[in-house]
């Protein structure tokens, strides 16, 4: 994720492993109960995957023959090929650029989330259209994010602290025009 070229900073990693796990936890779900996974020849598709941990964490609760393609921008922080599953596999491709021919209308799931780090208002339509591309008719586009400008802490007592989940949570707070 981010401009072609820069790197990953480990924060930036560690930043999106942690919102992986928040909205697992949040949602309580990783694929959302209504979309149909029953069948064992899916083809799902996690866009700006970042670090793969969305598609590696699926992929313990599909069978062996789904495949799990993740997609991004750049693969730098995915993890090594022997680390995936077999049904497992990363592309890159930019959510900005046209769908690869070989890729449209394929797949019945399509994951994104956690993109307002990477889309300014202006892109987020043309995105909206190139995800569309790639499901299949009928598929399903899950589209996760977590709303950071209204996140507030509650504590159950004024005596608990609350400043090292504050200071946890101020690398995630928009500082440009993205959405």
């Amino acid at each position: 994720m981010g401009e072609s070229g820069e790197h990953m900073t480990d924060m930036m990693i560690y930043k999106l492993n942690l919102h992986h796990y928040l909205l697992r936890e949040l949602h309580g779900y990783l694929v959302h109960p209504s979309i149909p996974t029953g069948d064992p020849n899916l083809r799902v598709a996690d866009v700006g995957t970042g670090t793969g941990i969305w598609l590696t964490d699926i992929a313990h609760h599909f069978p062996s023959n789904v495949r799990l393609d993740g997609l991004d921008i750049s693969l730098e922080s995915t993890p090594p090929k022997e680390w995936l599953p077999q049904n497992g596999n990363f592309r890159e491709w930019n959510i900005l650029s046209e769908v690869p021919s070989d890729l449209v209308g394929v797949y019945d799931i399509v994951n994104i989330s956690l993109l307002m780090f990477v889309l300014k208002d202006d892109e987020i339509k043309s995105a909206l259209g190139n995800l569309l591309k790639l499901l299949k008719p009928g598929g399903y586009l899950q589209w996760a994010e977590v709303d950071l400008q209204s996140f507030r802490i509650r504590t159950s007592s004024p005596e608990n602290k609350t400043e090292a989940l504050a200071d946890l949570m101020k690398p995630s707070q928009p500082k440009d025009a993205r959405s």
